[in-house]
Protein backbone atom coordinates (compact mmCIF):
# COMPACT_ATOMS: atom_id res chain seq x y z
CA UNK A 1 0.00 0.00 0.00
CA UNK A 2 2.86 2.40 0.80
CA UNK A 3 4.57 1.63 -2.50
CA UNK A 4 1.35 2.10 -4.50
CA UNK A 5 0.69 5.46 -2.81
CA UNK A 6 4.27 6.55 -3.43
CA UNK A 7 4.09 5.58 -7.10
CA UNK A 8 0.78 7.43 -7.54
CA UNK A 9 2.30 10.51 -5.93
CA UNK A 10 5.35 10.31 -8.19
CA UNK A 11 3.14 9.95 -11.28
CA UNK A 12 1.07 12.93 -10.13
CA UNK A 13 4.22 15.06 -9.72
CA UNK A 14 5.49 14.09 -13.17
CA UNK A 15 2.10 14.75 -14.82
CA UNK A 16 1.59 18.10 -13.07
CA UNK A 17 5.15 19.18 -13.85
CA UNK A 18 4.68 18.34 -17.54
CA UNK A 19 1.33 20.14 -17.62
CA UNK A 20 2.83 23.23 -15.95
CA UNK A 21 5.76 23.27 -18.39
CA UNK A 22 3.30 23.06 -21.29
CA UNK A 23 1.40 26.05 -19.93
CA UNK A 24 4.65 28.01 -19.55
CA UNK A 25 5.61 27.12 -23.14
CA UNK A 26 2.28 28.56 -24.31
CA UNK A 27 3.31 31.86 -22.65
CA UNK A 28 0.85 31.72 -19.77
CA UNK A 29 2.09 33.45 -16.63
CA UNK A 30 -0.44 32.58 -13.93
CA UNK A 31 -2.21 29.41 -12.89
CA UNK A 32 -5.68 28.87 -14.35
CA UNK A 33 -7.39 29.58 -11.03
CA UNK A 34 -5.40 32.79 -10.53
CA UNK A 35 -6.03 33.94 -14.11
CA UNK A 36 -9.76 33.35 -13.70
CA UNK A 37 -9.77 35.22 -10.39
CA UNK A 38 -7.87 38.18 -11.92
CA UNK A 39 -10.31 38.33 -14.85
CA UNK A 40 -13.32 38.33 -12.53
CA UNK A 41 -11.84 41.08 -10.37
CA UNK A 42 -10.97 43.13 -13.49
CA UNK A 43 -14.60 43.09 -14.61
CA UNK A 44 -15.78 44.15 -11.13
CA UNK A 45 -13.29 47.04 -10.95
CA UNK A 46 -15.02 48.88 -13.80
CA UNK A 47 -17.91 49.66 -11.47
CA UNK A 48 -15.78 51.45 -8.84
CA UNK A 49 -14.98 55.12 -8.28
CA UNK A 50 -11.51 55.95 -6.91
CA UNK A 51 -10.78 59.02 -4.81
CA UNK A 52 -7.25 59.90 -3.74
CA UNK A 53 -6.62 60.83 -0.09
CA UNK A 54 -2.92 61.11 0.51
CA UNK A 55 -0.57 61.22 -2.46
CA UNK A 56 2.64 60.72 -0.43
CA UNK A 57 1.38 57.62 1.39
CA UNK A 58 -0.66 56.33 -1.56
CA UNK A 59 -3.97 56.15 0.32
CA UNK A 60 -7.19 55.97 -1.66
CA UNK A 61 -10.86 55.46 -1.06
CA UNK A 62 -12.80 53.30 -3.49
CA UNK A 63 -16.59 53.46 -3.71
CA UNK A 64 -18.79 50.92 -5.42
CA UNK A 65 -20.92 52.63 -8.06
CA UNK A 66 -22.99 49.56 -8.79
CA UNK A 67 -23.91 47.07 -6.12
CA UNK A 68 -22.16 43.87 -7.19
CA UNK A 69 -23.81 41.99 -4.32
CA UNK A 70 -27.57 42.30 -3.96
CA UNK A 71 -27.42 41.70 -0.20
CA UNK A 72 -25.10 44.56 0.81
CA UNK A 73 -25.41 48.28 0.30
CA UNK A 74 -22.82 50.02 -1.83
CA UNK A 75 -19.67 50.24 0.28
CA UNK A 76 -16.45 52.24 0.58
CA UNK A 77 -12.97 50.75 1.02
CA UNK A 78 -9.68 52.35 1.99
CA UNK A 79 -6.65 51.21 0.01
CA UNK A 80 -3.08 51.70 1.27
CA UNK A 81 -0.96 50.92 -1.77
CA UNK A 82 2.41 51.31 0.01
CA UNK A 83 1.42 48.65 2.57
CA UNK A 84 -0.60 46.51 0.12
CA UNK A 85 -3.66 46.69 2.34
CA UNK A 86 -7.34 46.94 1.44
CA UNK A 87 -10.24 47.05 3.88
CA UNK A 88 -11.94 44.15 2.08
CA UNK A 89 -9.12 41.87 3.29
CA UNK A 90 -8.46 39.89 0.09
CA UNK A 91 -4.92 41.22 -0.52
CA UNK A 92 -3.90 40.38 3.03
CA UNK A 93 -5.53 36.94 3.19
CA UNK A 94 -4.93 35.63 -0.32
CA UNK A 95 -1.90 37.71 -1.40
CA UNK A 96 -4.02 38.36 -4.47
CA UNK A 97 -5.62 41.43 -5.97
CA UNK A 98 -9.12 42.59 -5.28
CA UNK A 99 -11.24 44.71 -7.60
CA UNK A 100 -10.59 47.77 -5.42
CA UNK A 101 -6.80 47.50 -5.78
CA UNK A 102 -7.14 47.00 -9.55
CA UNK A 103 -9.38 50.08 -9.81
CA UNK A 104 -6.86 52.09 -7.78
CA UNK A 105 -3.93 50.94 -9.92
CA UNK A 106 -5.81 51.86 -13.10
CA UNK A 107 -6.61 55.26 -11.59
CA UNK A 108 -2.91 56.06 -10.98
CA UNK A 109 -1.68 54.26 -14.15
CA UNK A 110 0.25 51.61 -12.25
CA UNK A 111 0.67 47.97 -13.27
CA UNK A 112 -1.54 45.99 -10.88
CA UNK A 113 0.10 42.64 -11.67
CA UNK A 114 3.04 43.57 -9.43
CA UNK A 115 0.71 43.19 -6.45
CA UNK A 116 0.11 39.49 -7.11
CA UNK A 117 2.16 37.08 -5.05
CA UNK A 118 4.72 35.04 -7.03
CA UNK A 119 3.12 31.91 -5.54
CA UNK A 120 0.43 32.18 -8.23
CA UNK A 121 2.89 32.15 -11.14
CA UNK A 122 3.50 29.07 -13.22
CA UNK A 123 7.28 29.43 -12.78
CA UNK A 124 6.87 29.11 -9.02
CA UNK A 125 4.53 26.16 -9.45
CA UNK A 126 6.96 24.52 -11.86
CA UNK A 127 9.78 24.82 -9.33
CA UNK A 128 7.69 22.80 -6.87
CA UNK A 129 7.32 19.93 -9.33
CA UNK A 130 10.98 20.01 -10.39
CA UNK A 131 12.13 18.56 -7.06
CA UNK A 132 12.76 14.89 -7.87
CA UNK A 133 11.35 12.19 -5.64
CA UNK A 134 13.93 9.63 -4.59
CA UNK A 135 13.37 6.04 -5.64
CA UNK A 136 11.83 3.75 -3.07
CA UNK A 137 13.84 0.76 -1.96
CA UNK A 138 12.43 -2.69 -1.22
CA UNK A 139 10.65 -2.89 2.14
CA UNK A 140 13.23 -5.39 3.43
CA UNK A 141 15.73 -2.52 3.51
CA UNK A 142 13.51 -0.09 5.39
CA UNK A 143 14.72 0.92 8.85
CA UNK A 144 12.73 -0.55 11.73
CA UNK A 145 9.75 1.53 12.85
CA UNK A 146 10.24 3.26 16.18
CA UNK A 147 7.01 4.88 17.25
CA UNK A 148 3.62 4.26 18.80
CA UNK A 149 1.82 1.08 17.80
CA UNK A 150 -1.74 1.59 16.65
CA UNK A 151 -4.36 -0.91 17.79
CA UNK A 152 -7.79 -1.25 16.24
CA UNK A 153 -10.73 -1.04 18.64
CA UNK A 154 -13.42 -3.31 17.13
CA UNK A 155 -16.11 -1.75 19.33
CA UNK A 156 -15.92 1.58 17.49
CA UNK A 157 -15.46 0.15 14.04
CA UNK A 158 -17.83 1.51 11.41
CA UNK A 159 -20.35 -0.90 9.89
CA UNK A 160 -20.26 -1.01 6.12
Amino acid sequence: MVRATYEKLNKYFVDRGTHTDTMIASRQVYTLIAAKFITEEETKCNTHFVQQFDRQRFQFQVKERVNTREIHQMRKFTIRMDQRICDCGKPQKLHMLCAYVIATCKHINKDYLQYISPVYTLNYMSSVYKVPLAGMCHHDYWPPYEGPQLCVNPAIRRNK
